[in-house]
């Protein structure tokens, strides 16, 4: 059993030591470290050098045109040969544990095709909050529908791949937003999955994370739906889900643009959500939003969407 860890990087040099020196301090000697440039016009090669010195039989360095976090994960794992394939975010922190809880589950369950772990978030004032994972079940179709009604989340640094996922499915490089949503659930969907409650991860906040960028959460559109839902890789008995999967992901779409200002976009979004499934004004979370949202445009407040550039 071999791990190959792999940090797709664009522009995040100032991050990328922290995420560097929590993977090649992990104990043992059953896996590797691979850095993908993506197109970075910082001085990620520069951050990455003395790394390459001090951890050359471990750590590899690869440069790529710019191509998404799809194609750096799909380089990473065309570029690596470890048995299990675990993603970190260039600016998150693997926890000293991390590959000996996976190693100690799959010892046990070799034929687990994915294992997922908790996480720790940790705020831009350093607070920190665990962030448990649901447990997973044995069949993929309950692991779906749970995935597909919010229940079940899986944190990229957090979760181990087995490489033979990757011969089925891969992360859709037309993507550049959720693309790990699309290949979550179709794994959940066909796999075997499996979760371990001990957090393995810090996932840092701030302002320049690639989920808070409203110029790629506006371009990526409802591709992801048609992604997860291509009648090629997803099970026909899971396609009755479809509508709610979309309707939520409407709803997370006029979450960020609540969050960043953009009101009547975001009053948008959630009757649309709602006039795919009105059941869903029954969540709470998102209503309140809303009502503050509505409140916030009749009085002007806000802000109109304009992509740069």
């Amino acid at each position: 059993m071999r791990f190959s860890i792999v940090i797709p990087s664009y522009n995040y040099a100032r991050y990328l030591p922290r995420a560097l020196e929590s993977a090649l301090a992990q104990p043992g000697d059953d896996y590797d470290v691979t850095v993908i440039d993506d197109g970075s016009s910082d001085d990620t090669a520069g951050v990455v050098r003395p790394y390459l010195q001090a951890h050359g039989d471990k750590l590899r360095y690869i440069y790529q045109d710019n191509r998404g976090l799809s194609g750096a994960r799909n380089r990473g794992v065309d570029e690596t040969e470890g048995d299990y394939l675990l993603f970190l975010d260039a600016d998150d922190r693997l926890l000293p544990r991390a590959l000996q809880v996976f190693r100690d589950f799959l010892a046990a369950a070799p034929e687990t095709d994915l294992v997922t772990a908790g996480h720790i978030s940790v705020d831009p004032r350093g607070r920190r909050k665990r962030r448990p994972v649901r447990a997973l079940g044995r069949e993929p179709a309950r692991n779906f529908a749970a995935f597909i009604h919010g229940k079940i989340s899986l944190t990229n640094g957090a979760t181990v791949f087995h490489r033979r996922i990757f011969d089925t499915v891969r992360y859709p490089e037309s993507l550049r937003q959720n693309e790990d949503l699309v290949v979550n659930g179709l794994v959940l969907a066909r796999f075997r999955c499996a979760s371990v409650p001990e957090a393995v991860l810090e996932v840092h906040a701030h302002e320049g994370r690639m989920r808070h960028n409203m110029d790629t959460i506006a371009s990526s559109g409802l591709a992801a739906v048609d992604l997860l839902f291509d009648a090629d890789l997803l099970p026909a008995s899971l396609m009755k889900y479809r509508s709610t999967f979309l309707s939520r992901y409407l709803l997370s779409k006029f979450r960020s643009y609540y969050q960043a200002g953009y009101y009547k976009e975001a009053n948008r979004l959630y009757g649309f959500a709602l006039r795919v499934r009105p059941v869903h004004v029954f969540l709470y979370s998102y209503l309140k939003k809303y009502l503050r949202s509505l409140a916030f445009a009749t009085l002007g407040k806000g802000r109109k969407y304009e992509p740069s550039g």
